[in-house]
This record gives structure tokens, sequence and C-alpha cells, in this order.
């Protein structure tokens, strides 16, 4: 096995993604590995700290492999707004308070890179390009 490589395995956030990572688990866990978490509090089932703490013991439950850091995805796609990374920063911080799962880094969207930076010198940061175009648009 090649250990020069890193893979990057999305399995969709919920159970059915996660069973079918659970396949893998005991090879998966032979190498050093970070699993993340990505919440949005504007998506279902990712709204509150109570709701992700429900999602990650089902997504841990049915992969069994241990969520290691959470990333801050609270975003509308462009119409995302500082205000927005506030409020999942603020339920990372408080979910950290209570399980003990540290944030990995904040994704958003490139114009927003200056200001997150400087609201949170210490978090690392993904900028994402939006590159979805769902049809209603040109509706």
């Amino acid at each position: 096995m090649r250990r020069d490589n890193q893979v990057i395995i999305d399995v969709g956030g919920d159970p059915a993604g996660a069973t079918a990572l659970g396949r893998y688990s005991r090879d998966i866990k032979l190498e050093p590995i970070d699993v993340l978490m990505v919440v949005n509090p504007y998506r279902p089932h990712t709204r509150t700290a109570h709701e992700v703490i429900n999602l990650l013991n089902l997504i841990e439950q049915k992969s069994r492999i241990k969520v290691t850091a959470f990333v801050n995805n609270a975003n509308l796609m462009q119409f995302t707004e500082i205000t927005h990374l506030e409020r999942g920063k603020r339920m990372l911080d408080e979910l950290y308070m209570q399980i003990g799962i540290p944030e990995g880094f904040i994704s958003c969207v490139p114009s927003l890179v200056p200001r997150v930076n400087a609201l949170w010198p210490e978090s690392a940061v993904l900028p994402l390009r939006l590159t979805m175009h769902p049809p209603w648009r040109d509706a």
C-alpha cells in the first residue's frame, strides 16, 4: 500500500453513507486518519448542536469510525454572509464544550476569507468556489 497519497471519501453525511464506509473500517483504521464531519446549521438534521450529536452518534455507530473534527460549512450558497459562519462557529464551539471534538477548519467562499481570517485567526480556512448551477436559477 502506498503511504504518500491522501484519500478523501465523501459518504454524504448520513447513516446510509456511513454504513457503506463501515464496510472498510478495519482497513481504514490501519492508518492514522482524520474523519471530518461537515456541519451546516442551515441544513436538515444539523440545525442544532443536539441534532449534530444525534447524527454524529448514528454515523459513528454505522461506520465504526470516530469523527476527529468538525468542519464549519455554514453557508447559503451565493447568499452566504459572515453572520452565517458566525452561527456555525458558535455551534462548533458549543459542540467542543459538550463532547470535545474540535473544529478542523472553516470552509467559505473566497470573498469571505479575509473577514474569516480577521475574526478567527486561529482557524484554518478552506476557500471553496461554488460551481453548482441549479436549474431554477435559469427560470
